[in-house]
């Protein structure tokens, strides 16, 4: 620290007023130490202090010394850090496992408190009666508490039986191994000592391989740890709603699956956006400005569901896709500030869609079942494949066309419908003919101009109904 000295520094420091503060944050399984300006100057003046002994600094601080710290872009001009910790505070801009900071965003808005799992760790099955356990911790009376070892479990249930065992925490130092029921359908334990927190849950099948699920560790929001009910939902966010808002946001998720295929089970692993505004009067989603779409490793679409839940009340679910699944979800990136913060649910249990108007995720790729005459381009589109056919005359409309895609029609009248298109847009039938009295698939492509303007809608027409 050239040019001041460890007086003068500690002065600056206790001169800051609060909203000249910023948290400066330990790489920590806490991740909330903090130090006074006075005290980290103070420890690094006349001295070249590295970042890791800045981050064993900031690690050995606890209660009235996890104060907080000056911002660096806050001290006056002239003032001159030593390298060591000037690299160490820029690069909080990208934290990752060799650098002792993260930046100010990472902090949760709310403070973490009372007894919780900080990570799971790694849970592996060695066979049937032993498993080790790696890396778990959590804190439990405000001291954090590690184990790696060995556990044992109680041997697979016999045919035609299955069961969960569970994995389980408190202020022992050692965790628990609960063996729960066996049943052809059995149900996921809760720990059956009072007070205690699951880690993980085993599945325990009579006849396959076993496997387990973490629990979520507490700054990840997670749906309820169940057994079947595959295709019910579970809400995973919900709010009140504001007249004339717009709602931007998105989350990201992971919904480990106990089998592959069968009975289509199948992961999760993606993020869901969702974007919608509100009416004025009655408050609810407006149905001509809403979406909802995944970008995730599984094809499906209809995954996550948006239910106007109530009058100025929206609620986001998700489907369980699996036997045993348990979907880990927290907002990612960006949202509006009409988004609240305390929006997401915890521990949700799966059950029956709400009734409300309902919009389902798209995956981006799915055809989309639509209704109507009006022939919209803006995703695949399918219309009249829902077992009724269409009749009457066709429009077709060119408005956010993408070229990218095909649509589908079913058509059946007892006569051939008329195929209207805007000025300047050329129809071409490319192959096939109408049929009267019979189920007519028309498949419609568009061509684009260089300026991006529709052009041309090609159709073909078959009576196969794929």
């Amino acid at each position: 620290m050239a040019n001041k000295s460890i007086p003068e520094l500690t002065a600056l420091g206790r001169a800051l007023v609060n909203e000249d503060l910023l948290i400066i944050r330990g790489f920590t399984e806490d991740k909330d130490l903090k130090l006074s300006f006075s005290q980290l100057v103070s420890a690094i003046a006349g001295s070249s202090m590295s970042a890791e002994q800045v981050r064993d600094l900031l690690e050995s601080l606890a209660g009235t010394d996890r104060l907080d710290a000056s911002a660096i872009k806050n001290l006056p001009d002239g003032l001159d850090l030593s390298g060591d910790i000037i690299d160490a505070l820029e690069a909080a801009n990208v934290p990752d496992t060799n650098n002792p900071f993260a930046t100010l965003l990472d902090l949760p808005t709310t403070p973490q408190s009372g007894n919780r799992i900080i990570t799971p760790g790694e849970l592996v099955i060695n066979s049937t009666t032993s498993a080790t356990l790696t890396g778990l911790k959590w804190v439990w009376g405000g001291v954090i508490k590690t184990y790696t070892g060995n556990l044992v479990l109680t041997d697979s249930p016999t045919t035609p039986n299955n069961r969960f065992d569970i994995i389980s925490v408190s202020a022992a130092n050692t965790p628990l191994v609960e063996t729960g029921t066996a049943d052809p359908e059995p149900a996921v334990p809760n720990p059956a000592t009072s007070g205690h927190i699951a880690v993980h849950t085993i599945y325990r099948p009579f006849n396959g391989e076993d496997s387990s699920q973490p629990t979520a560790p507490a700054s990840v929001y997670s749906t309820k740890n169940q057994a079947g009910g595959q295709g019910d939902y579970a809400p995973i966010w919900q709010q009140s709603l504001k007249a004339n808002s717009s709602y931007d946001f998105k989350i990201g998720f992971i919904g480990w699956a106990s089998e592959y295929s069968a009975s289509n089970s199948r992961p999760l692993n993606g993020y869901v956006a969702v974007n919608f505004v509100t009416k004025n009067s009655p408050i609810e989603i407006d149905s001509t400005r809403v979406k909802v779409q995944t970008n995730d490793i599984s094809f499906e679409s209809g995954d996550f569901v948006l239910v106007q839940t109530a009058t100025a009340e929206a609620t986001l679910l998700v489907k369980k896709t699996a036997y045993f699944q348990t979907l880990f979800f927290n907002f990612l990136g960006a949202k509006n500030s009409t988004v609240k913060d305390d929006s997401l649910l915890n521990l949700s249990a799966y059950d029956d869609l709400p009734a409300g108007d309902s919009y389902t995720s798209w995956n981006g790729r799915s055809f989309v079942p639509s209704t109507g005459t009006t022939i919209n381009f803006d995703k695949p589109r399918t219309y009249g494949m829902n077992g009724t056919a269409v009749t009457g005359n066709l429009t077709i409309a060119t408005a956010g066309a993408d070229d990218s895609v095909m649509v589908k029609v079913l058509h059946n009248n007892s006569t051939e419908p008329t195929i209207s298109v805007p000025g300047g847009v050329t129809k071409r039938l490319l192959s096939g003919e109408y049929v009267t009295d019979e189920d007519n698939v028309y498949l419609f492509i568009i061509d684009k101009d260089s300026a991006g303007d529709v052009k041309a809608v090609n159709y073909t027409i078959t009576q196969n109904t794929l």
